[in-house]
């Protein structure tokens, strides 16, 4: 290793290409750490519009649940949450079951759509 550093007279430059290879390392490294904390970063935030999304959701469907709104044959219910807003079709009616789609929204304007086939309740017969 004492060999390597050592100052020889055919060795001339040799001072010159190392640090331009660590410079260039080291710029590669800078540059890879920074791309993946802002691919971190961008993949956080979607994943908190999602979640976002996902509660919005939950919320709707307990909130029709609560309303029974496929009893009175309403073809769409819009909730307004404060966190965003969710607009529920009524796509197919059937004895048992109501198949629903959701068109969620959040406050920051993210949307997704859902499709779901919720379970009709059953009357008591008492």
């Amino acid at each position: 290793m004492k060999q390597l550093f050592q100052n020889r007279e055919d060795d001339r430059g040799f001072i010159f290409p190392f640090v331009l290879l660590l410079s260039l390392l080291l710029i590669g490294v800078t540059t890879v750490s920074i791309s993946m904390y802002s691919n971190s970063q961008l993949f956080n935030n979607i994943h908190k519009e999602e979640l976002s999304l996902q509660s919005i959701f939950q919320t709707a469907v307990e909130t029709y649940k609560e309303d029974d709104a496929a009893s009175i044959h309403e073809t769409e219910v819009t909730y307004t949450f404060p966190h965003g807003t969710a607009v529920i079709t009524l796509m197919n009616h059937t004895e048992n079951s109501d198949l629903l789609q959701f068109q969620l929204t959040n406050s920051n304007e993210f949307t997704k759509t859902v499709i779901k086939e919720l379970p009709r309740k059953m009357q008591n017969s008492n």
